[in-house]
């Protein structure tokens, strides 16, 4: 015999939206309890911690549709916007678009934010330095028809996170960065 499962009604989830010295700020209300989730600044949204902006993205982006509040939606950030005197201010809208496979590994992304604002690609992907690298090359034998690998080294820059012009280090890496941070 089938019973039926009693639907309990969703509580009333609602978001807002005040503005005070150029801040947008995005509060979610639910019952008694009322939480600010995000910001919008000089159209970068910004959340106060990962979690937060795992769990209420799409709700905020919507809402922000709704409401034609302007913000980029290619500038996120995560944590404490930090705004230092001497530190040039990115200009986000004229970035390159991103695509949904590399995200801010896009070439074209990589290759503006490395020569608009060198301080913000070595700090976005993590930049040690530069270093020798051995690469390997496949190829096939013209004569032959097997293939062939040729090693060959390269100057490259050492990060966190590879991208088109920059190399993750391995254990014969670092040894080359620490040689030549040295000199």
């Amino acid at each position: 015999m089938a019973t039926k499962e009693e639907v309990k009604p969703q509580s009333d989830v609602s978001y807002t939206q005040t503005t005070e010295n150029g801040v947008t700020t995005i509060t979610r209300s639910k019952g008694d309890e009322t939480k600010e989730i995000a910001t919008v600044k000089d159209g970068i949204l910004n959340y106060p911690d990962k979690e937060t902006k795992r769990r209420y993205h799409p709700h905020v982006t919507r809402f922000l549709n709704d409401e034609a509040i302007t913000f980029n939606a290619d500038a996120v950030s995560v944590g404490d916007v930090v705004d230092d005197e001497g530190e040039e201010k990115i200009d986000w809208s004229k970035a390159p678009r991103k695509t949904i496979e590399q995200g801010d590994k896009t070439p074209a992304f990589v290759e503006w934010l490395k020569t608009n604002y060198p301080k913000q690609f070595e700090k976005t992907y993590g930049v040690h330095g530069e270093a020798t690298v051995t690469k390997t090359l496949k190829t096939t034998d013209p004569v032959s028809g097997r293939p062939k690998e040729t090693r060959y080294e390269e100057r490259a820059l050492i990060s966190d996170r590879k991208t088109h012009l920059t190399e993750k280090p391995d254990a014969a890496t670092l040894a080359n960065v620490a040689e030549d941070e040295a000199q």
